[in-house]
């Protein structure tokens, strides 16, 4: 049979795949990627710069990008602020890495755990030595679902990670293009004062 059996949504205690889940996901968002609201998960430095930089809470929309898993977005929500680690850099000279939030789904990789929900299916990942142009995700040709959060660009033998070395890459998945005005008669109820003349 060409079609899956259960569209979504199939009552009476119908079990559903995970991927007609997904794809509701994605027919809902559009395929878009990206942060769903302007402030989610921005990369800082530390407080008092250090080693590791702080990625701010909030949600993303990744693309499924395993093979096979076209028209599937997941959804990952960030519920507090957590830090990452960076690796220095030596001597030799500089470095960039991307910040990454990302999937990692048994289902298409790597063993099932132990106890399926103790894994952190969601995670942030720093990505290093990746080109020091790179924007997004994508560019770099990897098979499962991220998202570029930020850049770091560290200089050689620097271990503390400076507000200048991160650059900011979230995208809005959903931006708002479309304005509204609205506009009604004002009446004296609204608390405009008229004023008329006795000429």
């Amino acid at each position: 049979m060409a079609w899956e059996s259960s569209p979504w949504m199939i009552g009476n205690g119908v079990e559903h795949s995970v991927e007609v889940a997904r794809l509701l996901a994605h027919a809902g968002t559009g395929g878009a990627e990206g942060i769903v609201t302007p402030g989610d998960c921005k990369v800082e430095p530390l407080n008092v710069p250090g080693t590791k930089v702080r990625i701010a809470p909030g949600a993303v929309l990744l693309k499924n990008r395993y093979p096979g898993g076209g028209q599937q977005t997941y959804v990952g929500r960030n519920t507090s602020e957590h830090e990452v680690s960076v690796t220095a850099t030596g001597s030799g000279g500089g470095r960039s890495d991307l910040v990454v939030a990302r999937v990692l789904d048994p289902q298409y990789e790597g063993q099932e755990p132990v106890d399926p929900n103790d894994f952190d299916y969601m995670r942030t990942e720093v990505i290093e030595d990746v080109p020091s142009s790179t924007k997004r995700f994508d560019e770099l040709g990897l098979n499962y679902p991220a998202v570029a959060l930020a850049r770091i660009d560290l200089p050689a033998s620097t271990g503390t990670v400076q507000a200048q070395h991160v650059t900011d890459l979230r995208v809005m998945a959903q931006p708002r293009k479309e304005r509204h005005l609205i506009a009604y008669a004002l009446e004296e109820s609204d608390g405009i004062l008229r004023l008329t003349s006795n000429a």
